[in-house]
């Protein structure tokens, strides 16, 4: 049997844990390990190994913010009113599948907004927003993506008036 960290195995008798590939939870880095033999008789022969441990293959996810999108503030007859919602629909890949992921919408200002794919925002007033879709794994590898929402603003016709035809009165 193999023993960690030089501890010596004696003929028939264990005096360290032996290594079976399934009890030694190792992390990367490289480690020696020492066999040593004593027969019954005292004659004995060691023999080292290093044994590299590398980290475990990560793959990096893929965050998809989605399209940029123009929209424009609803004519509501009101111009104290000028929210709009809006919808962002994210996506996100792993080629590690099994990794359980996890998501965040920012806005510019770095203000966290959901923690979901799907993340509803009410924004104020026409103008360019941006907002970043992250997603990370449990390893912390992380992949970002933006979009830019342009919001027009709320559209006015301008009024007509009409009088009607010029009348001639006379008194």
């Amino acid at each position: 049997s193999w023993c960690k960290n030089e501890e010596t195995l004696v003929y028939e008798d264990l005096i360290c844990i032996p290594l079976d590939g399934t009890s030694d939870s190792q992390v990367e880095g490289v480690y020696e390990y020492t066999l040593t033999v004593i027969d019954p008789y005292g004659a004995d022969s060691t023999d080292n190994i290093l044994v590299t441990v590398e980290a475990e293959p990560n793959d990096t996810p893929v965050s998809d913010a989605g399209e940029g999108a123009t929209v424009t503030i609803a004519h509501d007859g009101d111009p104290e009113t000028d929210d709009i919602a809006i919808e962002l629909l994210g996506t996100a890949t792993d080629a590690d599948t099994i990794d359980v992921l996890t998501y965040l919408w920012q806005n510019s200002d770095g203000v966290d907004l959901c923690t979901k794919l799907d993340c509803s925002v009410l924004e104020e007033g026409a103008g360019s927003y941006t907002y970043t879709l992250t997603t990370t794994d449990p390893y912390g590898a992380s992949h970002s993506h933006s979009i830019i929402v342009t919001i027009d603003a709320e559209p006015n016709a301008i009024p007509v008036s009409d009088a009607g035809a010029d009348t001639l009165y006379t008194i």
